[in-house]
């Protein structure tokens, strides 16, 4: 009876002694590691089994001879300055494929960089004799012969680019333009036929010597857009070769009118001597359209509305004119406005463009009017070859000074003053404040 008591009283100390009591987690992370490692074990022969595998030996040794993978990694050489090491790479990538264009423009910068420009320069003549330099690499080859010296090949490349890369033409252009900058010298050596395409180019850099040189080869292509020759104008404009910008806009765009759709029938140009005005959204406070119908007339006519969130100043819409320095001229056009505030309203004026002229402008238009027919008789000063018509509207300093309402303009003309007989004058025939 004893003894049986103490086996169960050993018993039940047994089960309540610490380690016993976690014998089982240990156990349990003993067993999951032993997983993990049987696991790890099992990937690393798998990953083994795949490299060792036929195919990929066979992959992994056309990675080690791909004669762009060795470029690529004799370019790293040069960074670090191991230029023997890249030079073998260079090497390694030709004697795998000879015709890899890449490893010979590398090979020969190597050895201009190394101050073996002979062995360079026999490199690139090699190349352009053997005609291997296709569009793709041309770019490289032509930096590269510019390094060298060899204006010869490099003309033909330049030319080249300029005419069938689209990528590259820009940059070859740049450099043609920077290395002769006389448009008759970089002519002959891009050839008539990229004229247009340097023509385009002298525009863009607003280079007017070379764009002037190469207008009269461009002038009657049909490839030439409308907007091109705007922006021609525009440059001549502000170079002040009025002349020649009158000319071409007569001849292409208006040879009728002293001011341009003065009915706002047609869009507005925004260039050489047509309408410029904002862009809406561009001026808090203001819009406008050109409208086919302005109330129960028929013609056209340009609206503009106030929406009195702002005191605007205002003198955003506004054409170029060219015209005879000394000379009178009137600007005729009608004016309907509806609702206009505050005591600053708008009106026309004509200024100096690009030369000194006292404004002269008209009254203010009334805050309602029906259509009124208005006349502003100006004179050109002898110095200015160019006016600016525009329409103004200063700011208010009143307290009410959030300009709201609307205002039409019709029938705009600009004629030159044949005689005397008519009084002369400043203002138009609109009553109203002076500005």
């Amino acid at each position: 009876m004893s003894s049986g008591l103490g086996m169960q009283v050993r018993r039940s100390y047994d089960r309540n002694h610490p380690w016993y009591q976690g014998a089982l987690f240990r156990g349990f992370v003993f067993a999951v590691l032993v997983c993990l490692a049987l696991f790890q074990l099992w990937l690393a022969f798998f990953e083994q089994g795949i490299f060792t595998a036929p195919d990929q030996q066979s992959l992994l040794f056309r990675k080690q001879q791909d004669p762009g993978i060795l470029v690529a990694l004799a370019q790293a050489q040069r960074l670090h300055g191991e230029l023997s090491a890249a030079r073998d790479l260079y090497r390694k990538a030709l004697k795998n494929n000879p015709y890899f264009l890449p490893a010979w423009l590398g090979l020969a910068s190597l050895e201009a960089d190394s101050g073996h420009v002979d062995k360079a320069v026999a490199i690139v003549r090699r190349l352009n004799s053997d005609g291997r330099a296709t569009g793709w690499w041309r770019w490289d080859k032509a930096l590269l012969e510019y390094q060298l010296g060899l204006m010869d090949i490099l003309t033909r490349d330049l030319a080249y680019l300029v005419e069938y890369s689209p990528s590259n033409r820009k940059k070859a252009m740049d450099l043609g333009f920077a290395l002769w900058p006389d448009p008759a010298e970089l002519l002959r050596r891009m050839g008539s036929r990229n004229v247009l395409h340097l023509f385009r180019h002298a525009l863009r850099k607003k280079n007017i010597d070379s764009a002037v040189f190469f207008w009269p080869l461009v002038e009657h292509s049909a490839e030439l857009k409308p907007r091109e020759r705007l922006r021609f104008i525009e440059q001549l404009r502000r170079n002040d070769r009025v002349e020649q910008a009158v000319a071409i806009w007569r001849q292409y765009f208006d040879s009728q009118s002293l001011l341009h759709n003065g009915d706002f029938s047609s869009p507005f140009l925004y260039r050489g001597f047509g309408w410029r005005c904002w862009r809406n959204g561009k001026l808090k406070g203001v819009h406008w359209r050109l409208e086919k119908k302005a109330g129960n007339e028929e013609q056209p006519s340009m609206h503009i509305w106030f929406d009195g969130s702002d005191n605007v100043q205002f003198a955003h819409l506004f054409q170029v004119v060219a015209l005879q320095g000394g000379k009178e001229y009137l600007l005729m056009g009608s004016i309907r406005t509806k609702n206009l505030t505050t005591d600053q309203r708008p009106y026309f004026e004509v200024v100096g463009a690009r030369c000194k002229a006292v404004p002269q402008r008209m009254d203010m238009v009334k805050p309602n009017q029906p259509w009124t027919p208005f006349i502003l008789r100006f004179e050109v000063p002898d110095e200015c070859r160019t006016m600016l018509v525009r329409l103004r509207r200063r700011p208010s300093i009143s307290i009410d000074n959030r300009i709201s309402g609307d205002l039409w303009i019709r029938n705009m003309k600009l004629e030159p003053v044949v005689s005397d007989s008519m009084k002369p004058f400043q203002a138009s025939s609109v009553p109203g404040n002076s500005p």
